[in-house]
């Protein structure tokens, strides 16, 4: 355990932080110009070194969490007004229809992150408003889609002037 003595705490904090973020620890003691065997010793004998780790991957975990909730949030926003003024100058049928995989895929990664199933199959109040709205959304694509259709049909059929 001499290895501990030899670099401050501030050191040790920076590479435990850092093989938190990368998982290399040959990256690591590059970045750093600390002796790989040094770090690996540091991760196996110094108390710290796994609260450290823990802080940091869940302080990181929240982060995702937090971004991709922002992502979902913008996500059928936009498309749920897009969708309300779909009118050619907007977002077409297949720039809503990326927007709602977006926010559903955002969403099961938030899931993910929170080791809960990617499937709702539970029926409390919490998942029957999330699933009301994003059958809404479907409905609405449905209807936006099937405009878009009707008018590109009858615009083919007009005979030029």
């Amino acid at each position: 355990m001499a290895n501990i003595t030899q670099y401050s705490n501030e050191q040790r904090y920076e590479a435990a932080i850092m093989w938190a973020t990368t998982g290399v620890m040959s990256q690591v003691a590059r970045a750093l110009d600390i002796p790989e065997t040094t770090l690996s010793s540091w991760k196996r004998e110094w108390p710290e070194w796994d609260d450290v780790i823990a802080d940091v991957r869940t302080e990181k975990a929240l982060e995702h969490r937090q971004a991709y909730s922002r992502l979902v949030d913008k996500s059928l926003r936009a498309a749920e007004r897009g969708i309300d003024k779909l009118d050619g100058q907007k977002l077409t049928a297949n720039d809503i229809k990326a927007l709602v995989i977006t926010g559903a895929a955002s969403t099961d990664k938030i899931r993910l992150a929170d080791n809960q199933p990617t499937r709702i199959t539970a029926t409390d109040s919490s998942t029957q408003s999330v699933l009301a709205f994003l059958e809404t959304i479907g409905k609405k694509y449905r209807d936006a889609k099937e405009v878009v259709v009707i008018e590109q049909v009858i615009d083919e059929t007009e005979e030029p002037s």
